[in-house]
């Protein structure tokens, strides 16, 4: 538990923010043991082999926050109406032709592809 305490320590020192009393703390139990210099060399050169971590570019809360109130609060511009057409009726004519005129074609080949069919199997289980 106590060797958690120095290594926060030794991370702040890394750090930059150790205080005055925290550093005078830390040379101490620097010179107390070769062990704890060692940790500080191990805990060091892996400070020093990570490098630094770029700060990523944060929004200034504030001015965001009054740009969205800007926003809510910001009277809205008068809609203009706008007039839609209607989508135009179908023709009598349309309406009152069968289908069937249109597919004339599709019933002699419905006719032939049932023959051939009908002929498949019966030369199946015939012969």
């Amino acid at each position: 538990m106590q060797e958690e305490r120095y290594i926060n320590l030794i991370i702040k020192q890394l750090c930059g923010e150790i205080e005055a009393t925290e550093a005078q703390e830390l040379q101490a139990w620097l010179g107390a043991s070769e062990a704890n210099q060692q940790l500080f060399r191990n805990l060091e050169q892996a400070w020093d082999a990570t490098g630094t971590v770029p700060q990523p570019d944060l929004p200034d809360l504030d001015v965001e926050w009054q740009k969205l109130r800007d926003e809510l609060c910001k009277e809205p511009a008068p809609q203009r109406a706008t007039v839609k057409s209607l989508p135009q009726r179908p023709s009598a004519a349309s309406l009152r032709a069968p289908a069937w005129p249109r597919l004339r074609w599709a019933m002699p080949v419905a006719a032939v592809l049932l023959l051939a069919i009908g002929l498949g199997v019966w030369q199946r289980f015939a012969g």
